[in-house]
């Protein structure tokens, strides 16, 4: 792994596994100690399945992975503050080249909180613990999962990379909209406490372009979980740069007018914005369960905090679409598992530096843009198809190019490009 750049995380649920972790000596030295779960009989359906009853839940039916009747079990908790057992997992895992960790079921911990002092009490020795041992072994790389109560966000002081929505269920063709749908909002309203992760996908799934490009304009993490030799490439690819880097982007949220609407019913497209480099991203998504189509209209003015001026607007799958005033629109029509995304970057001086189109995230690869009289020079933090809007056609630019339509196409390394009027 270390050989080819990748970074290996390792997921385990708050107390190891699903059940707990074995072994008498092992249980002894963490004082662990098989409890039931005392959840809310109204909350055991949300979490394990309909009924509570230990039937199919809504992550997995495969019982090698998740135990089907686990309310049935007894699960092994530590009695000890959770430092001392994260402590000495993260060591252990440290040691053999985990780069990292993604903490599942958190809130899940608050079923065994009577006689510990309450859920409040617990939430805090967990939280405490993992960001303690997680900063001290993997420098703060760790993701928490399934943790969205208030006593985790109360707690969490220095970590804070947290999924937002339900589980990524790749064979339900009803939940990818939902899942985008679920982490757009949850983004609006928590990026100023937490760090959006919004999960986990399969690159080779019918809808992982669908989700990648999701990821690529929410601005958090993007990490995989295809089988080997199903993953697409060219889907990874466009999410990332070549050294698996990802480009410089904010923390999105839906726009205003799709704030309070639902948008797993609606007819209307869920649009996200964000900003990236020297402009900004606005994603339209498809996110109706039942597989029907979307239309509607996107304007430069969908994005907060723009106001006058010219924009140009290029669409990673649509191309060229043209230069807008703020009150100027464009439509959208898509089907299931469709999306776009537009960069919407600044006109100045005759010219808009949109980036790397052959990317979903087009001009979060500009790092900066250096404008004078003879022209502009460009720096790069990644090799591509660099597209910039041009009133007038160039004299000459530092690497092979092409201009139609007003749009200058360089075929451009990392670095610095230089365009000349």
């Amino acid at each position: 792994a270390g050989a080819l750049g990748v970074k290996v995380f390792c997921w385990h649920t708050y107390n190891g596994y699903w059940a707990g972790l074995g072994g008498d000596k092992f249980k002894a030295r963490y004082r662990i100690k098989d409890e039931r779960f005392r959840f809310s009989p109204r909350y055991a359906p949300m979490v394990y399945g309909k009924g509570g009853d230990g039937g199919t839940t809504n992550t997995t039916a495969d019982a090698n992975f998740f135990p089907l009747n686990l309310l049935s079990e007894a699960c092994g908790f530590p009695q000890d503050p959770f430092y001392v057992f994260y402590g000495d997992f993260y060591d252990f895992l440290k040691k053999r080249g985990v780069a990292g960790v993604k903490v599942d079921a958190i809130c899940w911990a608050e079923a065994f909180a009577r006689g510990k002092g309450g859920r409040v009490k617990l939430m805090k020795s967990l939280v405490n613990g993992l960001e303690r041992a997680g900063g001290e072994n993997f420098g703060g790389a760790y993701i928490g999962c399934s943790s969205m109560s208030n006593d985790f966000f109360y707690n969490a002081a220095t970590g804070g990379v947290t999924r937002l929505s339900n589980d990524y269920v790749p064979g339900d063709p009803a939940s990818h909209g939902r899942h985008v749908l679920e982490n757009a909002h949850n983004s609006f309203w928590l990026r100023d406490i937490l760090f959006p992760d919004w999960d986990m996908f399969q690159s080779g799934n019918t809808a992982g372009r669908y989700h990648a490009v999701a990821r690529a304009v929410g601005g958090g993490p993007i990490y995989m979980t295809d089988e080997p030799g199903k993953q697409d490439y060219g889907v990874i690819k466009a999410a990332c740069a070549r050294d698996g880097s990802l480009p410089e982007a904010g923390l999105a949220a839906v726009t205003r007018d799709c704030l309070f609407e639902d948008g797993a019913s609606s007819g209307k497209p869920v649009k996200i914005f964000n900003t990236a480099g020297r402009g900004f991203l606005l994603g339209a998504f498809n996110c109706r369960g039942d597989g029907g189509a979307v239309r509607g209209s996107l304007s430069v003015r969908d994005i907060e905090g723009i106001s006058g001026g010219e924009y140009f607007v290029y669409g990673y799958f649509r191309g060229p679409v043209g230069k807008f005033t703020d009150g100027g629109s464009w439509s959208v029509s898509l089907g299931q598992y469709e999306c776009d995304v537009f960069a919407v970057v600044p006109v100045l001086q005759g010219t808009a530096v949109v980036g790397l189109i052959d990317k979903y995230n087009a001009p979060g690869y500009v790092k900066s843009v250096e404008r004078y009289a003879a022209g502009l020079t460009v720096a790069l933090s990644d090799g591509g198809r660099l597209a910039v809007y041009s009133e007038k056609p160039p004299a000459g630019v530092s690497a092979a190019y092409e201009y139609k339509d007003k749009l200058i196409v360089i075929d451009a390394a990392r670095g610095a490009v230089t365009v000349t009027f």
